[in-house]
């Protein structure tokens, strides 16, 4: 896996089978709600190819939740859209460019809310009279 290291983006680059790059996962954050695709694909193109765009809504209300991905075809165009982009105004919100990075898993903890329903049904402890 090769590095590009560029202001405060690090860019990493994996290649396929065939030594092709892969395509580049842009994070982008703070996003003023009503910001949409279209309106993320117009800012990003301007840096390079950009091969699609996902605004991410919530399940329930079908509103935007303030962050989307953006993947781009290149290694270097990402690299400079991740830094002009990364901290200006867009429709009214300084917004957070950075390389995506893959999530890793991690076991559920339990909240206070779970855990203090859990205990419901426990015997009482000698605290709590």
């Amino acid at each position: 896996m090769k590095k590009t290291h560029l202001k405060n983006a690090c860019i990493s680059q994996d290649e396929n089978k065939e030594g092709k790059k892969k395509m580049k996962k842009i994070y982008v954050g703070n996003l003023n709600f009503a910001t949409g695709e279209e309106r993320l694909r117009g800012i990003f193109s301007g840096f390079g190819s950009v091969s699609s765009v996902s605004v991410l809504v919530d399940k329930f209300t079908g509103m935007s939740r303030g962050f989307a991905f953006v993947e781009m075809d290149d290694d270097e165009e990402a690299a400079r859209a991740i830094s002009a982009v990364d901290g200006t105004d867009i429709d009214g919100r300084k917004v957070r460019v950075s390389e995506s990075v893959e999530k890793k898993s991690r076991p559920r903890s339990m909240n206070r809310a779970r855990a203090k329903d859990f205990r419901k049904d426990a015997a009482p402890r000698d605290d709590e009279f």
